[in-house]
């Protein structure tokens, strides 16, 4: 693989460490914002009973107390292995 410390070294590392912050500081604000609303009790009401993947997470951590760093790394993980299984069957 790839080793950090060479990496700090190169030009790109500044760009890269600011639009790593950017990605992450979005999906932290849409984790809050998905926690928000689903504490709200008319939130899904009318609706049929499907939920959105990360609402899914969101209602099974409830208990758990999970972070929002957690949460953004169990989205990021299923978004590799959804990607990675619908690669392996287009490629069948």
């Amino acid at each position: 693989m790839w080793n950090d410390t060479v990496f700090t070294w190169m030009p790109n590392y500044k760009d890269f460490r600011r639009n790593l912050k950017i990605i992450h500081d979005f999906t932290d604000s849409l984790i809050r914002k998905r926690k928000e609303d689903l504490r709200d009790e008319d939130f899904g009401q009318g609706k049929k009973n499907r939920l959105a993947f990360l609402d899914l997470l969101l209602k099974a951590a409830e208990g758990d107390q999970l972070s929002i760093k957690d949460m953004r790394d169990e989205v990021r993980l299923s978004a590799k292995y959804f990607h990675l299984v619908s690669y392996m069957l287009l490629s069948s």
